[in-house]
């Protein structure tokens, strides 16, 4: 199963990673050149070989690891989807489970885990269910709900977006009135991404939804990866 915004955020945190040293080339250009070449213990070819461009994949992937652990931003073991699609139960505030499906996947030394659900009400309904476990690596959160470090409040005819919070958590809403669909996503214990989409159904069937999958008990969640 593919996860696009997965990959878009491995995307941001290579860029990332390649601009690390921008700063410290732009200062090394601005030196004197002659400083460099009176050096005659052969720091200045030591220094460009640190600051050289990754010469394959292999190195950039180094240099994306060096970064992270250097930033501080390491990750715990996200949960396996399997244990995930515990919150999904077969049925789910009087809707029967119609699909579920998972993955846990890495790269570059970063690991998330996705579960998600279909469920069809008794008028036929479908809200869509899916959790995500960034391990609580703060740059994969914001890679997965880019709303979570924004203050959204805008309206007009087409509906509209919002941040705002749920049993105390912060969430991102937002309605379409063309398809009169409804997509509500919050943020639990700091690593988990919780969203919820549906047609017909409207913002306060999906928040009631959210709530019987019980936010709050994801902070006793284990890894447990066996």
């Amino acid at each position: 199963m593919k996860n696009i915004t997965w990959i878009m955020l491995l995307f941001l945190m290579c860029s990332l990673a390649s601009c690390g040293g921008c700063g410290e080339k732009n200062e090394e250009s601005s030196d004197d050149t002659s400083s460099v070449t009176s050096n005659n213990n052969g720091d200045a070819s030591s220094d460009n070989e640190a600051d050289s461009e990754p010469a394959n994949l292999q190195e950039a992937m180094d240099q994306m690891q060096k970064t992270i652990k250097d930033s501080g931003l390491q990750q715990t073991e996200p949960i396996n989807f399997r244990e995930l699609q515990k919150m999904t139960p077969e049925k789910l505030d009087g809707m029967e489970r119609t699909s579920k499906k998972g993955e846990t996947a890495g790269a570059m030394g970063m690991k998330i885990s996705t579960a998600e659900a279909k469920y069809k009400d008794d008028d036929g309904n479908i809200i869509e269910i899916k959790i995500i476990d960034t391990g609580g690596f703060a740059m994969g959160l914001m890679g997965m709900a880019a709303w979570s470090m924004a203050t959204i409040d805008k309206e007009d005819e087409n509906g509209y977006e919002r941040t705002s919070t749920l049993d105390g958590f912060k969430c991102f809403e937002k309605c379409r009135t063309r398809n009169n669909s409804c997509e509500l996503s919050a943020i639990a214990v700091n690593r988990f991404v919780v969203s919820a989409s549906c047609r017909e159904c409207g913002m306060d069937k999906l928040k009631r939804t959210v709530r019987k999958m019980g936010l709050n008990d994801m902070a006793d969640f284990k890894p447990d990866n066996s």
